[in-house]
């Protein structure tokens, strides 16, 4: 191959890149899909009672589309609908009175189509 044609491919290539974007974000990431998830809390090993959780999607646009609380039942279970794809989650309430770096804490949960069983436990 001559460098005619190896400097034509190149800009073939590039060109291609530039007209399709070079993004990375995977599909779920952009998804508007919502999905349920269901689970429980712990905090140094105790079930949560009361307080909430909030789950906020991570992601490109899909971080205007807010964030979803909800309260932790005194057993501590939840049940949230969300986006599909990366949430972040925390928790607040009471708890933080006490232990006030938890606040800090942030876990991240995958929201499947199908749904999901996420059982969150705070250190």
């Amino acid at each position: 191959m001559n460098r005619h044609h190896f400097r034509a491919g190149w800009a073939g290539v590039l060109g291609t890149l530039i007209l399709t974007g070079c993004d990375s974000t995977p599909a779920a990431d952009k998804s508007t899909t919502e999905a349920k998830v269901a689970g429980s809390v712990t905090v140094k090993g105790a079930r949560m009672s009361g307080g909430e959780v909030v789950f906020t999607p991570v992601g490109g646009a899909r971080e205007t589309g807010g964030s979803r609380t909800v309260p932790v039942k005194f057993d501590g279970s939840y049940e949230v609908t969300t986006l599909v794809g990366k949430n972040d989650v925390r928790i607040q309430g009471a708890v933080l009175k006490k232990e006030p770096t938890l606040g800090y804490v942030t876990k991240t949960v995958d929201v499947q189509p199908s749904g999901t069983v996420a059982h969150l436990e705070f250190p």
